[in-house]
């Protein structure tokens, strides 16, 4: 019995448009092993060491270095030899910034001066009555 002639498959670009997915999600997995594998330090940065004395305090929106120096009881030049690596004119939210801590605060600044009209109220937040 003769053979039937064999018929060669009809590739069209229908058919790699159909594979496509399938071999994009597995290089993917590999890309994602692979750095798991070679590199697996580079997901996170290791935490910062802080100075004996200092604890670790993250940037909120609206800080800059010489508030937070300032109302920690530090100069601004104290605050950068604590943060050598801080580029104060870029401070972004969430960076991590050494301040002392807070039962080493020595000389900090209060926000009401013995003088100061803000300190001569009362308890009970009037003013005293002069006589």
């Amino acid at each position: 019995m003769p053979m039937a002639p064999s018929r060669k498959p009809h590739i069209t670009s229908t058919s790699y448009r159909t594979l496509f997915p399938f071999f994009l999600i597995i290089a993917v997995v590999l890309l994602l092993i692979w750095r798991l594998i070679v590199s697996p330090n580079l997901s996170s940065p290791p935490p910062r060491k802080c100075p004996q004395g200092t604890s670790m305090h993250w940037v909120q929106p609206g800080d800059n270095c010489w508030e937070l120096a300032r109302t920690n009881g530090w100069t601004l030049e104290k605050f950068k030899e604590v943060n050598p690596k801080i580029v104060c004119e870029s401070l972004m939210p969430g960076t991590s910034v050494c301040l002392p801590v807070k039962d080493n605060l020595v000389n900090a600044p209060s926000k009401a001066k013995a003088g100061s009209k803000l300190s001569q109220t009362t308890s009970k937040g009037r003013k005293p009555q002069r006589a």
